[in-house]
């Protein structure tokens, strides 16, 4: 967490992440603005630092676009109205900086029953500021039922924009416009005074 601290003190706190993280608190309908404060954050181009992206794992709580995922995650989601930093399903993400290794995970029926797909990535440039374009390889899935396992054969590689990233705060986007914005699932614990 040493980076994480690093950058939390060398990073000013912009007004569009303040509002941002208001609407995630009050589980905010209004995806019209939190689309508006996603842009502004984006626009910012804040220094990039690698380690950041790791001490997670880091929990979806807006997205606007087509993504995978949402296919994994829309049973339960579907049956209730769409709130910023709220799913029935949880959607994360956990990147490990030291190894570059990441590990995707999409729950089907909450903590019961979730996908993971795990794999490595790489930056593709030497950006000293977002957006910084990675790519990632996905090497093998995993079916989680309760206690069973069951092998998926999921591989691929694919390639995302990281367009904002600070200690607790990330924003992805994709090169079909996809936007996928995630928070460190403490700090979301935090700030929503419990279990995120």
């Amino acid at each position: 967490m040493v980076g994480a601290t690093k950058g939390r003190q060398r990073q000013r706190i912009s007004p569009a992440r303040t509002e941002l993280m208001s609407l995630v608190a009050e589980g905010s309908r209004d995806l019209a603005r939190a689309r508006q404060l996603v842009d502004a954050l984006i626009a910012e181009r804040v220094p990039f630092d690698e380690s950041l992206l790791g001490g997670g794992p880091w929990q979806v709580v807006f997205s606007s676009g087509p993504l995978l995922w949402q296919a994994w995650t829309a049973l339960g989601d579907s049956l209730t109205p769409r709130r910023i930093g709220r799913r029935t399903n949880k959607a994360s993400q956990d990147f490990d900086p030291a190894q570059r290794s990441v590990v995707n995970r999409g729950e089907v029926l909450g903590a019961y029953v979730f996908v993971t797909a795990s794999g490595t990535y790489r930056p593709l440039d030497a950006s000293a500021t977002t957006p910084v374009e990675i790519k990632a390889s996905i090497e093998s899935g995993c079916l989680h039922l309760g206690r069973r396992q069951v092998g998926l054969p999921i591989k691929g590689s694919g390639r995302v924009s990281i367009a904002y990233l600070d200690a607790d705060l990330r924003v992805f986007r994709s090169s079909s416009g996809s936007t996928t914005v995630q928070m460190r699932e403490a700090e979301l614990a935090r700030l929503l005074g419990g279990s995120p």
